[in-house]
């Protein structure tokens, strides 16, 4: 029996696959894509099954995705883990606690 539905979002396709064979073993069904508006389409067709989003956040529209889920009453039931796949270098960025604050 399937735990639940997990949304992946992130444009890195290793960081999809990993992420989709570990939720899978776990027993969750999973969606992926690569793109946050694709994300926003699946979760507007599937909301009623989707329990969770993991979304890579430096994607193009993510803060969209993000508002989408908060501001929907419809959707107040999904979870989102906000996860990055790529490392940043903190020197690189003159406040990196609120480089990605929304």
């Amino acid at each position: 029996m399937k735990e639940g539905t997990i949304l992946i979002i992130d444009n890195d396709i290793g960081s999809n696959d990993i992420a989709e064979n570990f939720l899978n073993q776990a027993g969750y069904e999973t969606f992926a894509c690569k793109i946050a508006l694709d994300g926003i389409k699946i979760i507007k067709e599937k909301f009623n099954e989707i329990i969770l989003v993991l979304l890579e956040p430096s994607l193009k529209n993510s803060t969209l995705l993000i508002k989408t889920i908060k501001e929907n009453k419809r959707y107040a039931h999904i979870k989102l883990i906000i996860y990055l796949s790529k490392t940043i270098k903190l020197m690189d960025y003159e406040d990196p606690i609120n480089y990605f604050k929304f």
